[in-house]
């Protein structure tokens, strides 16, 4: 056994061992163990004791840093989760992998990552992320066999899937996400394996465990010292597993944010230190080098060279960044500037996009007004030297102009999901306008003279999904009352009101959202369905032919539908033809046919062309069907006495489309029927999670009395008032159906 005092000695010599002495003693056979990337998200380095914050303690981090290399000033190429990591997994400048933006963009498919190269040298790969917005489609999971990224709500009694009713509903409580990493290496054979360990916290909303709410400066401070205890957790379980001492380890954050330094709540619009000056720590094999400290800049595109040459990766990873190992304070401190870009006020607001470069003494910010600040003598950037010093600037510009043209090739966002928009905009992140790279350099706002906006917008959605619309309203309605360009904002008040039960002010905000933006997909369907609703299906078609235009495969089949609706079935058929012939692979024909043939009483023909429709629509990588497919396919199967079949079919038509109110009412009914009581009244629970609406509340209310439940029927008036109390004539609406139900 080894003296403490010839263990001393040992440490004494590994930490004079420089740089690139360390590099070439792994690099001559690469590691044989694990490679964990730990990510936590929104943190901001000057919150952690590590980089000499003193106001909580974070013993987990504090001890692992004690057994690593600590960058003092490492730097984020994007203040967004998702551009971030993608910078992190392929070494690249945003403007080269593509994902500029958190919505709209995802990593480019001919992108090499860290994950796919790991996996190339036999390594098996992993991942565990803990909130949407590294959701699968992001191009994120490339590489991973394993890519957990499962923040679905849970499931209703009855199966189906619960929509979120607050913003803490989108994101994965990190102590279960550290289990999901605990499990997947447990069931590893050796220690040769790539994992990717995700912590949200903490991000907003700040909402830390109760034993982290006391004796914190902030709710922010509580969730950093909770995000502790789990890295604490998952690093005590390495070891447990005998995998620490040989683990090459990188705990980092992708951003930090800036709790209202420079006017910015949260992040994405700024490029200041509080956002861009993120921790990152490297425990390598045997704690080589532990307990030193490099202080020259370094930046996220710097960590995929380094793994690439300790691991023998080859080139395609190494992306323009520099070997992190290979940066040595005491060969002196590089004159590299490091770039960082915001596109988030550009894409979501219309206004000036933001580009920065940082080195060892200053930040130089690229605005309509240019800032420059020196960070030795000025490191929270108060004191703007632009027109100071010119000569610094204008090299500092030249810096940007020679070595970044590739940061105006900017893309256009693709559209996203609706739901998926929805679920970003509740962990808030506003929504993907149509403003997008719209205007010129001299119409774009400097977003130095707009961030107050950010913030009330923010609130008015965190309003929004907590629950609280009549608040939402009215911010939204101040924001545009003095800014009624905004066509985000315009659909945030239009969706509100449709919550609310407003279906008048919901159009009308809708109609507004097209005015400025009539290339807008999400406005054109939103529009054409609450027209529908107000029983306004002649100007819904209307709607939906100018859909049609930009897409005929979805639009024509919209349209078709519409028509069947108003009982012009010729021309319901002949744009059903249209879009079946713009999608060859889709089912419009036999679909609109079907529902003819159903309006027409032929039940038995109905149902046949109907479940030639389903059968076609059938395994992986097929379309979903349309909305009502398979509700007329169980209404068919309840009038040929098939309960049974029709049963399943309700069932498959909500597990698509929960907010049905006719799907659901329908198999409640047929659960009550059967004498299922307990099953019908979960149905119509489950419509309540689904549409928490004043619609979809009148109507289970409704249905409870007419099964002669009024308890429940009491229960959910004395929740919709309590949930909308600022709406009026619920009262008079409930009281109606108590009358009829007598």
């Amino acid at each position: 056994m080894i003296k403490r005092s010839a263990r001393i000695g040992l440490l004494g010599t590994v930490l004079l061992l420089t740089a690139a002495a360390v590099a070439a003693l792994f690099r001559g056979s690469p590691p044989a163990g694990p490679v964990i990337v730990i990510s936590i998200d929104t943190l901001r380095a000057d919150h952690l004791p590590v980089y000499g914050y003193d106001h909580i303690v974070t013993p987990a981090i504090s001890a692992f840093a004690s057994e690593g290399i600590v960058f003092a000033n490492c730097y984020a190429q994007v203040p967004q989760t998702l551009p971030s990591h993608a910078s992190i997994f392929t070494g690249r400048q945003p403007y080269e992998h593509g994902a500029r933006d958190n919505i709209g963009f995802a990593l480019r498919a001919e992108v090499p990552t860290v994950a796919e190269a790991f996996r190339a040298r036999g390594f098996e790969t992993g991942a565990a992320v803990s909130a949407m917005v590294m959701r699968e489609d992001s191009g994120l999971n490339r590489g991973f066999d394993f890519y957990d990224a499962d923040i679905r709500m849970p499931s209703t009694a009855t199966g189906v899937r619960r929509r979120p009713r607050s913003m803490a509903d989108l994101q994965r409580d990190g102590g279960k996400t550290v289990e999901v990493a605990k499990s997947w290496i447990t069931g590893r054979k050796d220690g040769r394996f790539f994992f990717f360990l995700h912590l949200y916290e903490p991000h907003s909303p700040y909402s830390p465990p109760e034993r982290y709410r006391l004796g914190r400066p902030s709710a922010y401070d509580g969730e950093i010292a909770y995000a502790d205890e789990l890295v604490g957790s998952f690093l005590a379980f390495l070891r447990v597993k005998n995998l620490y001492e040989s683990a090459t380890i990188i705990l980092l954050s992708d951003h930090g944010e800036a709790l209202g330094d420079h006017g910015e709540l949260e992040h994405g619009v700024f490029l200041y230190q509080e956002t861009l000056h993120v921790p990152l720590i490297v425990k390598l094999p045997g704690q080589a080098r532990a307990g030193t400290r490099v202080a020259a800049p370094v930046q996220h595109i710097d960590i995929a060279p380094a793994l690439a040459n300790l691991y023998g990766l080859g080139d395609t990873v190494k992306g323009g960044g520099t070997d992190l190992l290979a940066i040595d304070d005491a060969a002196g401190i590089s004159p590299r500037a490091l770039y960082s870009e915001s596109l988030y006020a550009r894409y979501h607001f219309g206004w000036s996009e933001l580009f920065s470069l940082t080195d060892a003494t200053h930040k130089f910010i690229s605005a309509p007004r240019p800032e420059l600040y020196d960070l030795a003598q000025d490191p929270h950037e108060r004191a703007n030297l632009a027109s100071a010093q010119p000569t610094l600037l204008a090299a500092r510009q030249q810096i940007m102009e020679t070595e970044h043209q590739g940061r105006f090739a900017f893309g256009a966002p693709s559209e996203t999901a609706k739901s998926t928009l929805e679920q970003l905009e509740a962990l808030g992140y506003v929504g993907a306008p149509a403003a997008g790279t719209a205007g010129s350099a001299e119409e774009r706002a400097d977003p130095k003279d707009k961030i107050a906006i950010v913030g009330e917008i923010q609130q008015g959605l965190q309003a929004e999904f907590s629950g609280a619309l009549g608040k939402a309203c009215e911010i939204f309605q101040q924001i545009l009352a003095a800014n009624p360009g905004m066509a985000d904002v315009w659909r945030y008040l239009a969706r509100a009101n449709k919550k609310r039960g407003h279906l008048d002010a919901h159009i009308d905000g809708l109609l507004k959202v097209i005015e400025l933006a009539p290339d807008d997909r999400l406005a054109l369907d939103e529009i054409v369905e609450a027209l529908v609703r107000a029983n306004r299906t002649k100007e819904a078609i209307d709607f939906a032919e100018i859909a049609a235009e930009h897409d005929p495969k979805e639009g024509e089949a919209l349209v078709a539908r519409l028509y069947f609706d108003i009982g012009d079935f010729a021309l319901a058929r002949e744009h059903a033809r249209v879009a079946q012939e713009a999608d060859p692979q889709g089912v419009t024909t036999d679909f609109i046919e079907g529902l003819i043939l159903h309006r027409e009483g032929s039940f038995e023909r109905s149902h046949t062309v109907l479940a030639r429709a389903a059968v076609a629509l059938e395994g992986p990588g097929t379309l979903s069907p349309p909305r009502d497919l398979h509700f007329y396919l169980a209404d068919d199967l309840g009038r040929l006495g098939r309960d049974g079949e029709a049963e399943e079919h309700f069932r498959k038509e909500l597990d698509e489309y929960p907010e049905n109110v006719n799907a659901t009412i329908r198999l409640a009914t047929l659960y009550k029927a059967q004498g299922k009581e307990r099953l019908a009244m979960e149905t119509l629970e489950d419509l309540l999670h689904a549409d928490p609406t004043p619609r979809s509340y009148l109507a289970v209310i409704q249905a409870s009395l007419v099964f002669r439940n009024e308890r429940r029927a009491l229960s959910w008036s004395y929740e919709l008032l309590e949930r909308f109390p600022d709406e009026p004539g619920l009262r008079e609406q409930l009281r109606e159906l108590q009358e009829a139900a007598r």
